[in-house]
């Protein structure tokens, strides 16, 4: 008996593991635009608003008078509510930013932020589903990873300050890296033509600093491309994908120049630039203030301008 069971083990037909190949990349896109959808529905709801601390204290008004005056026809040049007037260029915020822009022309102002919400946490994860697949992970590991970003803490908890910046900056780096990788592997212009379109919805969103992260964190993702896949032992090719690369940077900034250029002529009558300016001797003359350097340890007690000024509690 030993022996026929040996026999019919060795003869029987080899048992594969079943392979799990799910989901395609437009269900997974579907996927996480419905839990983005569902996750931000509340604040669609009558009567209800998004909370964003620096958004309704030095936010809502900017683009509440933006979308006045889009309506009208007109380009918001000059914001009266500020120190008796304020030019938009100074900080023109997302403005022109083009999820933002959409989201202004076909939802009411109040329903502004939740949408550009909803589109930009959609593409956080999707954006890191086609990272991870580029990556060669299997597809319900790149599921599972763009569900992990698309709702991570670096994304999350900007929506309490309501910095709708900070999460288009951060929410389009796995789709950088992705278009920076598969443009490198494949040494095609469609990808970083990509790279230049993701970098503009990150530089139109005006989020300067973030914006600048993201661009030393690309061009470090793509150095390592090129050694990783040995493109620096080939110098024709290196010269072509460095080339398209630096070409995508530039188109990314000539996009955004809506933003950049009014910006120029601003700077000598901004009081952080140029000779108007206070400058750094300015800003490192005087000690933090006893109250700032308690915030280091307590960051309740500092309060906000929506915050009761003594607990720090939101009002």
């Amino acid at each position: 008996m030993a022996k026929t069971a040996s026999k019919q083990t060795r003869g029987a037909a080899p048992v594969r593991e079943a392979s799990i190949d799910w989901p395609s990349p437009w269900v997974a896109a579907a996927v996480y635009f419905s839990l983005s959808l569902l996750f931000f529905l509340p604040a669609f709801l009558p009567g209800r608003h998004i909370y964003g601390t620096d958004y309704l204290g030095g936010g809502y008004f900017f683009y509440h008078f933006i979308s006045e005056r889009l309506a009208a026809g007109d380009l918001p040049k000059w914001i009266p509510y500020i120190f008796g007037g304020l030019p938009l260029f100074s900080n023109p915020g997302s403005t022109y930013q083009p999820v933002h822009f959409l989201s202004d022309l076909l939802v009411p102002m109040p329903r502004v932020l939740p949408a550009v919400f909803v589109v930009h946490f959609a593409i956080a994860g999707f954006g890191s589903y086609l990272l991870a697949r580029e990556l060669d992970c299997r597809r319900w590991i790149a599921f599972v990873a763009g569900l992990s970003f698309q709702f991570t803490g670096i994304l999350m908890s900007w929506v309490y300050a309501g910095h709708d910046g900070r999460i288009i900056v951060a929410s389009v780096g796995p789709l950088l890296f992705f278009f920076l990788h598969r443009g490198i592997r494949r040494v095609e212009a469609v990808w970083f033509a990509g790279v230049a379109g993701t970098l503009a919805l990150a530089l139109l969103s005006f989020q300067i600093q973030n914006s600048y992260y993201l661009l030393l964190a690309a061009a470090i993702w793509a150095v390592f491309c090129l050694i990783h896949l040995g493109l620096h032992r080939r110098g024709v090719v290196l010269g072509k994908v460095v080339g398209l690369g630096l070409g995508a940077v530039a188109f990314a900034f000539v996009l955004s120049a809506v933003n950049f250029l009014p910006f120029l002529s601003y700077i000598p009558e901004s009081p952080r630039g140029m000779e108007g300016g206070r400058g750094y001797e300015y800003s490192t003359s005087f000690s933090m203030p006893v109250p700032e350097l308690l915030s280091l340890a307590v960051p309740e007690q500092a309060g906000a301008s929506v915050s009761d000024p003594v607990t720090g509690a939101p009002l």
